[in-house]
Formats: structure tokens, sequence, C-alpha cells
């Protein structure tokens, strides 16, 4: 992430199996690790499936948030180095 290359494009290969994949269920979810600033996630959105975007990264988060116009919130998740008990 140091170079901040990311794709600039939704991969071929799920454009290509995407029907396969789903078989056809648009009302479904996908869990996407890893994720980055990955086209393929509002690919996925806008083909009616309910993406789950999992990154490390805060700043590549905050980015790709800016990028897409969405909002981000602090949600229930605790801050690095809390403890849970």
């Amino acid at each position: 992430w140091e170079e901040e290359e990311t794709a600039t494009e939704v991969n071929p290969c799920l454009q290509r199996h995407f029907e396969r994949l789903t078989a056809g269920v648009r009302k479904s979810s996908v869990l996407v690790p890893l994720c980055g600033k990955s086209f393929d996630l509002v690919w996925l959105a806008e083909q009616g499936l309910q993406v789950v975007g999992v990154e490390c990264s805060r700043r590549v988060i905050a980015k790709f948030a800016s990028e897409q116009g969405f909002d981000l919130s602090a949600g229930d998740a605790p801050e690095a180095g809390a403890s849970m008990s």
C-alpha cells in the first residue's frame, strides 16, 4: 500500500463468471477480504448484492470512502489496542 497501486477496473474474471458464481441469485451477500480500494466492491453492489469489504488499513478505507462519496461511521468496533472483556 505504500505505493497505493490498485486496479483501475473491475476484475474481468469476476465479470465473466459472475452469473455462474451467483447462480442468478441477486439478493445475496458477498464478503471481500483484504479488499483495499477494489472497484469490484461497487460493481458487486451495482449487481444487487450486499457487499461487505474487509480492510485493515484505516487510511485505505478512508480514501476509498472519499473517492466513492461514502460517509464513514465509527460503528461498534473497539479502537485498535483496546482490550475486549
